[in-house]
């Protein structure tokens, strides 16, 4: 319901809407994921965004101030990307950096930049030869929201393409009475539903052992 509430002052009646604003936000349910398209769609539930470039490569962040934000009701764990710099050549500067809500505050958890010359990190190419660099960042646990932000493009050209973005939650966005340590991912979904002990009494020494099982990458075919 909305309770209208006659004030002489003006300032309190922009107070009390700023405060309404902020209880009714929409927050992502974890795990979350999003690939486009980014234009003339709506963002899914808990996910804002403001480029205005188009969708190659990915959400194409095209001038300072360009944002991509998502908003989460559980402890988060990690998030997944790919980014990918649509130019890199000696006239042009630009930097996006990706924070996290903790506290109050924006905190850094990775920058990603072009001087002109060098690229960090590395990974996103060389002069006249831009790569597209897979990354996964740890949250901290206080997290409530995560943001992409471009802050630097001089002079005005070269943008940075964000896609295949996945955030995923701690074990205690689950259902489960019991802590893990562990991410909600597909591992995660498999151990409790194989053994439901690890879900409504301990996350044992077992159970840790078959996440691990079945988080560790296929071994090598014979003679290789």
């Amino acid at each position: 319901f909305i309770v209208i509430v006659m004030l002489k002052k003006p300032h309190l009646i922009i107070a009390l809407l700023l405060i309404n604003c902020s209880l009714t936000f929409s927050q992502a349910n974890l795990p979350t994921s999003y690939n486009g398209p980014w234009l003339g769609t709506s963002p899914p539930t808990g996910w804002s965004w403001n480029m205005t470039g188009g969708d190659n490569p990915g959400a194409n962040f095209n001038g300072i101030g360009r944002q991509m934000q998502i908003d989460f009701g559980c402890q988060p764990y990690s998030i997944s990307f790919d980014i990918t710099p649509n130019t890199l050549n000696s006239s042009v500067s630009k930097v996006i950096i990706v924070e996290e809500f903790v506290g109050g505050s924006w905190v850094t958890l990775a920058t990603y930049s072009w001087n002109g010359s060098v690229a960090s990190p590395t990974g996103l190419g060389s002069l006249g030869a831009p790569a597209t660099l897979s990354q996964t960042l740890l949250f901290n646990p206080s997290a409530t929201s995560v943001r992409f932000n471009m802050t630097v493009r001089d002079p005005g050209v070269g943008n940075y393409g964000i896609s295949n973005v996945s955030v995923v939650g701690d074990a205690s966005c689950s259902s489960c009475g019991v802590s893990s340590g562990v991410p909600n991912d597909a591992c995660y979904q498999q151990v409790i539903t194989d053994d439901p002990y690890c879900c409504d009494t301990d996350w044992d020494g077992t159970c840790q052992a078959a996440y691990d099982a079945c988080s560790a990458p296929p071994p090598p075919p014979p003679g290789v």
